[in-house]
């Protein structure tokens, strides 16, 4: 795991800390890219990250195709983009924004981009 990280599954948190003899707790330069080589090389049995996070970041230092999700929790968070209150075109952007995703979802631009990164649309899940 990253230290520090709230990994938000209560079940997950109470594993971690009630066995820490279990967990190793990593801080630093790129610590998910270390873990990841850490269980590639065998020298880790899991790595606890958000299944987007884990999958892009996967693909970029080429590690997908010896990586595989194993099991997701039933806790789900949203994710949000936020703009600022005080700039006075905040509710504009947010308004592109929305209508934006929804035009590249139906015209098949949201996936091609999704793709780039390794994820799957959120909706299609």
């Amino acid at each position: 795991m990253i230290k520090g990280y709230d990994y938000v599954d209560p079940t997950v948190m109470d594993y971690f800390n009630q066995k820490p003899d279990n967990v190793l707790a990593i801080t630093g330069e790129k610590p998910l890219e270390r873990l990841l080589e850490m269980l590639v090389n065998g020298r880790l049995t899991a790595v606890i990250e958000d299944k987007s996070v884990l999958e892009y970041k996967a693909q970029q230092i080429g590690k997908a195709d010896q990586l595989k999700v194993s099991g997701t929790t039933d806790v789900v968070i949203d994710v949000y983009s936020s703009f600022s209150p005080k700039n006075p075109k905040s509710a504009e952007y947010a308004k592109i924004m929305s209508e934006e995703t929804l035009k590249m979802r139906k015209d098949g631009r949201l996936a091609k981009l999704l793709e780039r990164y390794g994820i799957q649309d959120w909706q299609v899940q």
